[in-house]
């Protein structure tokens, strides 16, 4: 477990690429799961998470859809396609399976990171990487943790 303090968008890049590094490294399943308040940061993290990509897309929520699906350069980063998800309107797990969910965070050539992923813990696999955003001291600062 592991505490960031964030102070400015700036200091998001670094911590983007260490998290890339760490799901790029694992042999199984890659699933980043954030959890965290409103406007805690957790969108502005995947558009950054989505440059890191290569990713050149405007990266807009998916609140409305559930899903994004963007093409990944397989030899560049390891996958072949990037699911950015976001849990925040979903009421049941059932929704879910309509998505084919459990296909997409099974499939190792897919990287998927989560919005509001606390919604459905129960169902994200446990070797999903953790991270919760919450507000700092300042207004601007954001305080990470990393499971």
């Amino acid at each position: 477990m592991e505490n960031i303090v964030l102070r400015s968008e700036k200091e998001l890049k670094p911590l983007v690429e260490k998290v890339f590094r760490a799901l790029k490294s694992r042999k199984s399943l890659s699933v980043l799961a954030l959890s965290g308040d409103l406007g805690s940061g957790k969108t502005t993290f995947a558009k950054y998470f989505a440059k890191v990509l290569g990713i050149k897309n405007r990266i807009l929520s998916p609140t409305f859809m559930i899903f994004r699906v963007y093409d990944l350069d397989l030899k560049k980063t390891g996958f072949k396609k990037f699911y950015h998800a976001d849990f925040y309107r979903m009421k049941n797990i059932e929704e879910l399976n309509t998505l084919k969910f459990y296909e997409i965070i099974q499939n190792p050539e897919n990287l998927v990171l989560i919005e509001w992923a606390e919604k459905f813990r129960e169902i994200i696999l446990q070797n999903a990487i953790w991270m919760t955003f919450e507000y700092g001291k300042n207004e601007n600062e954001r305080v990470v943790e990393i499971k």
